[in-house]
């Protein structure tokens, strides 16, 4: 969750069969945020072979609030 300008927040998560996420986002302003998220699987099997690759890439709106601006709204498309 990003709360204000230059803030930057991130994962990533690697398997021990080589499966991979990662994602970030940055806030480059004050209440606009930018997000990227990939993702890398594959599982062969016997009977079923399965692939799964994925990119997302997105930007939005984000604003602190409450009584000590202790809470977060977000809204990514």
């Amino acid at each position: 969750m990003l709360s204000q300008k230059g803030e930057f927040s991130g994962g990533g998560h690697i398997s021990f069969r080589g499966n991979a996420s990662l994602n970030g986002a940055y806030a480059v302003s004050d209440h606009f945020g930018v997000l990227f998220s990939g993702a890398y699987m594959n599982s062969e099997k016997h009977s079923k072979d399965f692939k799964h690759k994925l990119v997302e890439v997105g930007g939005g709106y984000f604003n602190t609030f409450g009584p000590e601006n202790n809470r977060i709204l977000e809204i990514y498309a």
